[in-house]
This record gives C-alpha cells, sequence and structure tokens, in this order.
C-alpha cells in the first residue's frame, strides 16, 4: 500500500498534514479542547481523533513528539560537515543567498550534500520551486496491517488534498475475455465474473437470477426508475453517476439515506437486467460494491449485500406486514428460550465451519445444521433453539476449517426439510435433541479416555508426548533393539554396543509387549464404539421426526445453486422449450429444469468462460469434493413457483440493456482484425465511387453483417463509411467465407485491348509473409480468416498470407 508525501517546507518538517476543520470540530466535541490544542493533538495523532483523544485521556505528552518533527535550530549555521563555527560559502559570486537549504534535524535521517554536483543540483530544484514549476513526488510506503515504514520524505505543504494525495492500494484484477467470447449463447445461463477476494456475491446473484422470487424481489419493478443512465464500462464494474437532490443553499443532498437506498436497488435492477436478457454473456459487480451502502469497509461482501438488500428492500414498503414479507425473501429469523438469547437472531447467511480429522470421511449437511442450530452439548441444561420464521430463500456457507484436508467432505441433499427446526415442532424434537446430547456426552467420555491412553505429560515441562511412541522406545531398549539398530547406523569401525547388552529382559520385554497390545486393542474398541455412536446421531439427523411422520413435512427446500471455488458456479435454470440441446440423464433435478456450470478460467493475462450442462449428481459430487468451501442456495416450493417470474424488465432497464447491448457490438466491432497492408494512408486505398454507392455495386463484400442484419445502432451509410478505418465500405463488418468473383465489363476494362476481363480468386502456396503479422496474434484464426478472404487473401495456419494472383481469361 503506497502513500504518496508531497514535497519539503524549509520552516516546518513534519510529515503530518494540517487537519481539517471537521476533524478539529469532532474532537473539541469530544474532549472539549481549545482549537489550538486540538490542532495540535490531530497533527501529532496523524488527524486520527480517536487517537488523539486517548492521548488527552491518558495524559500523553506530546511535546517530545512535536520537538522530534521539529527542525534542529543549530543546523542553520552548520556547514556539511556540521562544523558550526564555519560557514559554507555560496558556490558562485552574483548572489550572497545561500546555494542550499538548511540542514534539517538529524533525526530525519536527510544528510546534506556530499559534493558539488549535489550541491549543483538543490540549487537546480530550489530555482524551479521557486518559479513555481513541479518536481518528482516523494513516495512513501505502508505495510498491509497499516504501519508505516521509514522511508518517507518530509512533508511540504500545511494542507493536503486527501483526492489528490490519498493512499493507493494495489488490487489484483481478473482478466476479461475476447471480445468475440463475450457474446452470450442462446439458451446458456449468463453469469457474473468472480471477485478476486473469493467471495461469493457475484455466484450468489447468478443463481438468484434464477429462481422466480428471487430475481423479483430484486428486480423491484414497483420501484423502477424512468433512467439508469450508462456508462460504456459498467459492465467492467465502473460506477454510473446519477444525479441527486440537493439543497440549493449548501449543497448537502435533501435525504442522504433515500439516496443511499436508490443508488443500492438501481445497481441490483441493472445487474438482474443484465442477467436476464443482454447479449453478453457476463459482467462485473465492481459498480454494485462502490456504492455507499456495499463500500463500508467490510469484507464479507456476501453478508453485507443481503443484509443491506433487506434494509433498503424494507425503506420503499410502508405497510407492516408487506415490510415483513419482504425481509423474509432472504432473512430467517430464529428464536431460544436461553436467556442469554441469540447472537444473530436475524440470519442471512448460515456460515457453517467444520473440521473433519480424516480425509475421505464425509458429514451429511443435515447434520451439520442441527449441530448449528440446535443446542445437545448437555441433555440436563438444554435450551430449545429454533426458527420463528424461515427466510424464502436459504443461503449457506461451508468451509472445512482443517487445513490438510483436500476437500469440503460434505454429503449436499437434493432437497432438505426444516419442519423439525420450526418453533412449532419444539416439543416434537425434544427427545431426538436429547438423544443426541447423551451420544455427544458419550463421544467426549470415549476421547478423554482416548487422550489418556494415546499422550503421556512430562512431570516437569508439561509437555504431551506421545505414549506408545515411548513404550515402543522403552521396549526396544529393553529388548537390544536400539542397540542393533545404532550397530546397522554406524558407519566407523567404533565397537558394537551390543557387546554392552544387559541380559535379564525378557520379562520385562514379555510385560511391555503386553501392555502395548492391550492399549492398541483398547483404542480399536473405543474408535469402533465412537464411530457406531456417530453413525446414530447421523441416523437421527437425516430420518424425520416420529411426531411428523402422520403429517409429512411440508416445508421442502430444494437445491438451487452452488459455487465452489470462486470462479464456479452451478446454476439450476428452467430448460428452454426451444432447446434441442442434449437431453442429460433425469435425476433428482426438478423436471423441466437443468444444471449449467459456468467456469471463468484464467491463464495468465488470459480468460474464458466455459459453460457446460451438468447432471445433478455430478453437482452434488463436486460440492463434496471440488473444494474445501462451497455456498449452497435452497428455494422453498413458493419460491420457485413460476407465477413469480411472470414481468418482463421496465422501460428504463429494458433502454439500458439495449445500451450496452450496442456497446458489445462495438466491442465485437473492434477486435475485428484490420484489412491486410493497414498501413498504408487514405490516399493509397481506393474507395467505391458515389455514383455506385447505393447500386448493386460487385465491388460490395456482401457478408455476415448484411444490411438486413446490422445492429439498429448502425445503419447502411455508417457501416460503409466506418469511423475505424475511414474506407468507403466497411471492412469490419462484412466477411464472407465464399469466394466470389469480380467481372469488368468492357467499358470499365483495365487492359486496353482486351474486350472483357475476367478476374477469379485463386488458391496458391504462401509467396511473402502478411502485412502487420504483429497484430495477428491478438486476433482469433478464424476472424482473421474470414478477413483475409474478403481483403483478397486467404491466411494460411502459419501466419502468412496466400496472395491471389488473378488467371486474367480473355472471353
Amino acid at each position: 500500500m503506497a502513500n504518496h508525501a508531497g514535497p519539503v517546507s524549509q520552516m516546518q518538517a513534519t510529515m503530518r498534514v494540517e487537519p481539517s476543520q471537521d476533524k478539529i470540530d469532532e474532537l473539541i466535541a469530544i474532549t472539549g479542547l481549545s482549537v489550538d490544542h486540538a490542532r495540535r493533538y490531530l497533527k501529532v495523532k496523524r488527524n486520527d481523533v480517536n487517537a488523539a483523544a486517548n492521548a488527552l485521556f491518558d495524559g500523553e505528552d506530546i511535546s517530545k513528539a512535536e520537538q522530534a518533527e521539529t527542525w534542529d535550530e543549530s543546523a542553520w549555521n552548520a556547514d556539511r560537515e556540521g562544523n558550526t563555527e564555519q560557514h559554507l560559502a555560496p558556490l558562485t559570486g552574483h548572489s550572497n543567498a545561500p546555494t542550499r537549504r538548511p540542514s534539517p534535524a538529524p533525526s530525519l535521517g536527510i544528510k546534506p550534500p556530499g559534493n558539488q554536483a549535489a550541491e549543483d543540483d538543490e540549487l537546480q530544484q530550489a530555482i524551479l520551486l521557486s518559479q513555481g514549476r513541479s518536481f518528482q513526488q516523494e513516495t512513501g510506503i505502508r505495510t498491509r496491517d497499516g504501519q508505516e515504514k521509514p522511508s518517507f520524505g518530509p512533508a511540504t505543504k500545511a494542507y493536503y488534498d486527501e483526492q489528490q494525495w490519498g493512499l493507493t492500494i494495489a488490487q489484483e484484477v481478473v482478466p476479461d475475455v475476447p471480445a468475440r467470447e463475450r457474446k452470450h449463447t442462446v439458451f446458456e445461463p449468463r453469469s457474473l465474473k468472480y471477485l478476486p477476494s473469493g467471495d461469493y456475491l457475484p455466484s450468489l446473484l447468478s443463481i438468484c437470477h434464477a429462481i422466480p422470487l428471487a430475481r423479483t424481489a430484486l428486480l423491484m419493478s414497483d420501484f423502477a426508475q424512468a433512467d439508469y443512465g450508462y456508462d460504456p464500462d459498467w459492465w467492467r464494474g465502473h460506477k454510473i453517476a446519477m444525479p441527486r437532490i440537493v439543497h440549493t443553499a449548501d449543497g448537502r443532498p435533501a435525504d442522504p439515506n433515500t439516496d443511499k437506498y436508490d443508488e443500492f436497488i438501481a445497481e441490483v435492477q441493472r445487474i438482474m437486467a443484465i442477467l436476464d436478457s443482454s447479449d453478453r454473456s457476463y459482467a462485473t459487480i465492481g459498480a454494485l460494491l462502490h456504492t455507499d451502502l456495499m463500500d463500508d469497509g467490510n469484507a464479507n461482501h456476501l453478508e453485507t449485500f443481503l443484509r443491506r438488500w433487506v434494509e433498503a428492500a424494507c425503506s420503499k414498503v410502508d405497510d407492516e406486514g408487506a415490510r415483513e414479507q419482504v425481509s423474509e425473501v432472504f432473512r430467517t429469523l430464529v428464536g431460544t428460550t436461553d436467556r442469554l438469547g441469540m447472537d444473530t437472531p436475524h440470519m442471512t447467511v448460515v456460515d457453517m465451519d467444520f473440521a473433519k480429522m480424516v480425509d475421505g470421511q464425509t458429514i451429511n449437511l443435515i447434520e451439520l445444521m442441527d449441530n448449528f442450530l440446535w443446542d445437545t452439548a448437555d441433555e440436563s441444561n438444554m435450551a430449545d433453539n429454533y426458527i420463528q420464521h424461515p427466510a424464502s430463500i436459504i443461503v449457506m456457507k461451508l468451509k472445512q476449517a482443517n487445513p490438510s484436508m483436500p476437500d469440503l467432505g460434505v454429503e449436499v441433499p437434493p432437497a432438505i426439510y426444516i419442519d423439525k427446526y420450526l418453533k412449532d415442532n419444539v416439543a416434537a424434537s425434544k427427545e431426538v435433541r436429547q438423544s443426541m446430547a447423551r451420544g455427544r456426552k458419550r463421544v467426549a467420555r470415549i476421547e478423554a479416555i482416548e487422550k489418556k491412553l494415546q499422550h503421556w505429560q512430562h512431570p516437569t515441562n508439561g509437555t504431551q508426548l506421545d505414549a506408545r511412541q515411548l513404550l515402543k522406545h522403552t521396549l526396544g531398549h529393553f529388548s537390544g533393539q536400539n542397540r542393533r539398530d545404532a550397530d546397522d547406523a554406524d558407519l566407523t569401525d567404533s565397537p558394537s554396543l551390543a557387546e554392552h547388552e544387559q541380559t535379564g529382559y525378557a520379562e520385562i520385554v514379555a510385560q511391555l509387549e503386553t501392555v502395548i497390545a492391550a492399549v492398541d486393542d483398547k483404542l480399536k474398541l473405543l474408535a469402533e464404539e465412537k464411530d457406531k455412536i456417530r453413525k446414530a446421531i447421523s441416523d437421527m439427523s437425516q430420518a424425520p421426526l416420529p411426531a411428523l411422520e402422520e403429517n409429512g413435512c411440508k416445508h421442502r427446500y430444494t437445491l438451487r445453486g452452488v459455487a465452489t471455488k470462486p470462479n464456479i458456479t452451478y446454476i439450476l435454470q428452467r430448460r428452454d422449450p426451444a432447446d434441442t440441446g442434449p437431453q442429460l440423464e433425469e435425476g433428482t433435478a426438478p423436471e423441466g429444469f437443468e444444471w449449467w456450470r459456468v467456469q471463468y478460467e484464467v491463464t495468465g493475462q488470459s480468460a474464458k468462460i466455459n459453460t457446460t450442462r451438468m447432471a445433478d449428481y455430478d453437482v452434488l459430487r463436486a460440492a463434496e469434493l471440488e473444494h474445501t468451501s462451497a455456498l449452497l442456495v435452497y428455494a422453498s416450493d413458493a419460491a420457485t413457483d413460476p407465477t413469480w417470474d411472470t414481468d418482463g424488465l421496465p422501460d428504463g432497464l429494458t433502454r439500458f440493456v439495449a445500451q450496452d447491448n450496442r456497446r458489445l457490438h462495438e466491442e465485437l466491432a473492434a477486435e475485428v482484425e484490420p484489412p491486410p497492408y493497414s498501413n498504408l494512408t487514405e490516399y493509397d486505398i481506393p474507395r467505391t465511387s458515389i455514383e455506385r454507392r447505393d447500386s448493386m455495386d460487385s465491388m460490395k463484400n456482401m457478408g455476415s453483417y448484411s444490411p438486413n442484419h446490422l445492429p439498429d445502432y448502425m445503419d447502411e451509410d455508417n457501416a460503409r463509411q466506418h469511423h475505424g478505418y475511414g474506407l468507403g465500405y466497411d471492412v469490419k463488418g462484412r466477411q464472407s467465407d465464399n469466394v466470389h468473383e469480380i467481372h469488368l465489363d468492357e467499358s470499365g476494362s483495365l487492359l486496353g485491348g482486351m474486350r472483357e476481363v475476367e478476374m477469379v480468386q485463386a488458391k496458391h502456396p504462401p509467396l511473402v509473409p502478411k502485412a502487420g503479422a504483429s497484430n495477428a496474434a491478438s486476433v482469433g484464426s478464424a476472424e482473421s480468416s474470414r478477413n483475409d478472404v474478403a481483403m483478397g487473401g486467404v491466411e494460411s495456419q502459419d501466419g502468412t498470407l496466400h496472395v491471389e494472383d488473378a488467371e486474367m481469361k480473355s472471353s
């Protein structure tokens, strides 16, 4: 993290910037200091109001800190060696003014010039400064934890503009895919590019768009704006500046909270609109992260977004009942009978960390949920925890806490029932919870016995030692195995240690072997008993409650999306009836739906998107094995009702998507390879005659961008007079893979002696390297090939151009 310091003042060698009036007023309100004292404390504490207030309350003497940052007055009369009895004479005879700045205090670590060349440089710098000309900016380094490294230059001004001299933070940037791959393929899901931080928010929004209730809620069509503005790089993460109502007197926002909510909701609406009907295959959420509600310094974007969305959505609803319905889309209300209450009664993300100790061991998701919600630690003092109001969309984030494990190891079911967690079923679930508590208590006792058998504590230093290793080493000593091992490892001519072997240890050896075997047998029996109890607890977790078997469970949630690695998302979306793609084997996926895997793959500085259909069992296995963490999104049956998803986009969002689609077509046109010999000037390239401009000119290469298929923003004239090349015809869009003929009639013949000339393209081996070959690598081979044909050449795979000779035929 780099911090930029400015030029040095000759009268003050402080690194502190002048405190702003707002910070001075804030410190005065807290401490009651005078303006001058508040300014002094803020200067010493680097404009940190809290640190300044703490220094005052703690009675800290700031005078020492102030003295350490001021000039040493004795240095004003010292020469370069620090001698105060002699003075440095001017280097020129034209002026008696000093030729360099006063020597700074030794505490700053700045050395005076040591030779005449250095003094000349300082003199030149002083001249530039006196003329008001700028010089090189000084820089410094801050570490990631915020500590300052001692490499800053002194400050030079009393005040610095925070926006101009603010801290800059280097961030990883995920490259974009080439323009030709940004085009959305019909029937495939659109997605959002992952964040370098690994946060699952882009995956969540992509998944929620495919859930009818979630899409409707996030779209908020009833609160659509008339205009959503536009920025050509919004899809990359640029924020769109929208007008706000402010007071005419001081420019303050008329209603800051409303502005924040409107800004946030508008960004979410833009994202939903792009995922709904964009020509792009993906976009980013950079603009959303820079809204005032999201830019709060919290690194957990996933939880922050859900919490802020509930807050913003409820602000738009006046009715209490409607506000409660909106809040329950993503928020679950949890209750308890514990007198201490719940730490988080309103849950938007079920965040579950756990640790497995054995590779290959798995745990069911339902058991994790039991451990997360229910209090099953002590049967005699058990609190009743329950779900008071479940969310329609349940978002879970799982993480394997054991860093040595290669995968998550969680069995993810395609559907879960939450009836046993509801408040109405607290009594029905109590017996099961008590049985689980007894089982866990027994497992804890077994683990305590195992610990005693496996470890031995040193009597003096308290170190935990492996008991079995101690027994084996003791056995080796009495059996003589240790001495034999030492002899085998000895490469010198030392006498054998076996000569000193004591006799009469056979009985001790037999006793030690019996003890070791008994300990191993005991540990094996304890491990089997522990596994048996854990299996019983897992069965109780997955089995329905006996009291609910008659009426059955009613609150079903189906898996609608999974994210494993940050760049891999699995989306369950409705299959389009017109889609004739491959039909995968039917499994547990709802009828009419299919799973898609979207992977944003980055290799070096290049990126690509891989989108493939997936079988449901492959998705469940991926959640278990593909990564050490996962995002799971479950939706209730009511949330997946297709009647929610009947509204189209509001007019303002429709226009926004149309503008972005036009921008995409411009990107596609800009990425097409320029014509061969593009280094020629416009005077070297023939233009289509004006007279034949609107006629069926045989010089036109009617390719894929025909007049009937041009984008709506590009009319026929714009296509011919394309701004990219300044040619008389569109060399970017018009492409053809078909060999065409150029016929010149007798009046247009270029050879005077011929009545008619026919030029026919013919393929020949490459004769000369392709012009502009350095740019060819950045353009796809297919596009390059079509452009070369259109301009009279065919490109080969080795990057050369086939120059077409004209075969002259005389009729």
